[in-house]
Order: structure tokens, then sequence, then C-alpha cells
């Protein structure tokens, strides 16, 4: 027993040494030597200690002494965000800046005439093109499909002439302030080549160049479809073959049109969409007789495809409403038919409220309206496609 104290006796004294030269670095109350390693018992398993010990002022390594947290976890990373949906009735790949429309039968730009700020300054052919303001033109989307088209050089935007018989062949296009008419929205439709038309909401007449010509200064008007060259163009920085990005949901069906089998009746003579004789074949005529009885040649569905388009299928045939192909299938007079549905753009009709319970019926791929031949009032008058000049043989109820 004498001998251990005697041991105690000159661990402590060392210890003080070691304080009053400083040789050993403690500074908690267990006891280390020199290079910081901690004194312990004959099997390593228990520190030693100073009077002042306590747990707080423990080495951390050593019997007793607080044991640490563990380290927090590091913060989850954030989702990355979603991609914006995109509108599924926009055109993808059209440029989001201002950018240049190129005339494919003259490959000159599209353009403001004398660069004028005025509202009513014609748009016109101009080139070669020079990336100058007014040959600058941003196409920004609307709603189910539609597109305003702005002005660089003045802030306003494209619009059809709204003077007199504004549905006209030939009817001009200049710039104007942003009123929200149907005159100043327009469709953007690739043809697949790399060029598209550009239809106007309120006539469905396309952009052309004036006389086909390739001269500086060329007024541009509206014209119904005849897919000529002076009708096409270049959106430079487009891409055709762009990415869709994940879609926002469609809201351009029209909750009024009826969902289930409906008849159809013409404004100007109260008599039915009807399929000639009640005939089931491939070309059977479209035509309109009445009284209505509701007979199953006279019941059609309007079955939404999307982005405002139709198919219309007839009751007793299961066939689909059909602008006669072959020949000069946008011209107008082309009768409407029933053939089996192959999703052709004769085969698609937008189909717009007019107000007062009256729509108009328009073929995709002419852009031009249902209509009774001739504003007859016969049974048996054809139905045909005609350009729309808001007539009332072009207006029809729907039930």
């Amino acid at each position: 027993m004498k001998k251990l104290n005697t041991v105690a006796s000159l661990f402590a004294t060392a210890a003080l040494a070691a304080s009053a030269s400083g040789a050993f670095a403690q500074t908690v109350d267990n006891w280390v030597n020199s290079t910081g390693i901690v004194w312990k018992n004959g099997t390593n398993e228990l520190c030693w200690r100073d009077a002042n010990w306590t747990p707080a002022t423990a080495k951390e390594e050593c019997d007793g002494a607080p044991k640490k947290a563990p380290p927090a976890p590091a913060p989850a990373p954030a989702p990355a965000p979603e991609p914006e949906k995109q509108d599924p009735c926009c055109v993808a790949g059209l440029p989001t800046d201002f950018t240049k429309v190129i005339a494919k039968n003259s490959g000159k730009a599209l353009n403001v005439q004398g660069a004028s700020k005025n509202s009513g300054a014609n748009i016109i052919q101009y080139g070669p093109t020079t990336g100058a303001e007014n040959e600058l033109f941003k196409f920004e989307p609307l709603e189910c499909g539609f597109y305003r088209i702005g002005v660089k050089v003045s802030g306003k935007v494209l619009e059809v002439k709204a003077d007199g018989d504004n549905f006209k062949d030939g009817k001009e296009v200049i710039q104007n302030d942003w009123q929200n008419t149907d005159n100043q929205k327009f469709r953007i439709e690739p043809l697949g080549d790399g060029y598209y038309r550009i239809i106007s909401k309120h006539t469905y007449k396309v952009l052309t160049v004036r006389g086909a010509t390739g001269t500086d200064s060329t007024l541009i008007e509206q014209w119904h479809w005849v897919n000529q060259d002076n009708q096409k163009w270049k959106i430079e920085g487009a891409n055709p073959n762009a990415v869709v990005g994940p879609l926002k949901a469609d809201t351009c069906r029209d909750s009024s049109i009826p969902t289930d089998f409906t008849k159809v009746i013409a404004k100007h003579s109260g008599k039915a969409l009807n399929l000639k004789g009640g005939g089931k074949d491939n070309g059977a005529d479209f035509i309109q007789y009445g009284p209505t009885t509701g007979a199953e040649n006279e019941l059609f569905k309007f079955e939404y495809v999307g982005c405002g388009f139709y198919k219309i299928i007839a009751k007793h045939s299961g066939k689909a409403l059909d602008i006669t192909a072959g020949g000069d299938t946008f011209k107008n007079g082309t009768q409407a038919r029933q053939w089996d549905f192959v999703n052709a753009d004769n085969q698609l009709f937008r189909v717009e409220s007019l107000g007062g319970g009256s729509f108009r019926i328009l073929s995709k791929h002419s852009g031009k309206a249902l209509t009774v031949r001739s504003v007859a009032k016969d049974d048996g008058a054809i139905v045909e496609q005609w350009e729309w000049v808001d007539a009332d043989n072009q207006k029809w109820k729907l039930g």
C-alpha cells in the first residue's frame, strides 16, 4: 500500500511539473503526456483523472465523457424544378423571340412598309433581308393554337384590315394596336417541308404575297388557301423537329357542342343535314332535307380530337363527314360526302360558336365553311365547302 501511494505521489508530482513547465498540453482534467496521448490504466480502458475531473472536462475519447451527437445528415438536394408544361395546341419549335419570316416564292422577308410605326401601315415583302426591326416579328401564343404576331419596330401586331367586306380575298394585311379581335389572331400550321401557312382566325384565309410576284414592296393580303408557294412562309429559327415537353390539359373543347348524336340544322332553311337516301357507302352525298324526322341518316356525333377540331360521324353508317379529295380539293364548291375515317385533314373540322346557338363548321385542310349550295332552301340541296362570307347558309344549329 505504501508503494502504491509512492507511485501516485510520483504521478501527481509529474503532473504538477507538467502544469508548471508547460511540457504537457493538458486542457482538460484527464492526464495526457507531452504528445497529447491520454494516460490510461493497464488494460487501456480507463483514463487517469485529476481531482477536478467532471464529465464536462473529460477528454473526448475517455470513459465518462459525454458522447457527441452524430452529425446531422446532409440536407436532401432540392428537387429539380419541373419543366414548364406546354400548350398542346401550340406549334412545337417556334422561336420565342423576334425573327424573320420569309416568303417561299420570292425569298423576300415580311416587312412593315417604310419602317412605319403608325397603325394602318401596310405589310409587304422586301429583300434581301437585313434583319432590320421592321422585318422582325414575334409569335406570341394565345389560346387553342392561335397566335398574335408582334411587330418589333412599332410594338403593334399584324391584322387583316377590318373595313368593308373583311372576309373577301385580297384584303390587305396591316399593323395595328392590339385589340384582341379575331382578325388579329392567326393559326400557324407546319406544312412538313420547313414552311408554314399563317391562317387568319376570323376568315381562315392565309397570308399571301399578292400576285405571287417576286417584286419588292408587293402587298401581303389574305387569300383562300390554294397550296401555292406565295402562301408558304419560312420562320427563321423554327425547329419542326423540336422535342415536345410535358403538356398542359387541352381546354379547347366547346362544352356547348353536344357529345351524343344530334341533328344539324341549316339556319337559312331550317332543314337538316342529311345523307342522301340514307346511303351507307363511301361517297354518299350530304344534302339538306326537311322537315327533320330524327332518322339515323340525319343524326351526327361531334367527336373531339383535340385543339378545337372534331370528326363528325353519321349514326346510320359510322362514316365521317369528308370534303371530297382529288383534283383541287381546296376550291369553293367541293362537295361534302361521307367516307371511312382515316384522320385526314379533310375529315377534321373546327366547330366555332357564333352566338345565338349558331355555329360555323370549318374544314381543317382548306379553312372553308360547310355551306348549303346557292343558299337553296329546297330538299336535296347539295352541301359543299365555301369560303366564309358570314351568310346564313353557312350557319348551323346543333340539336
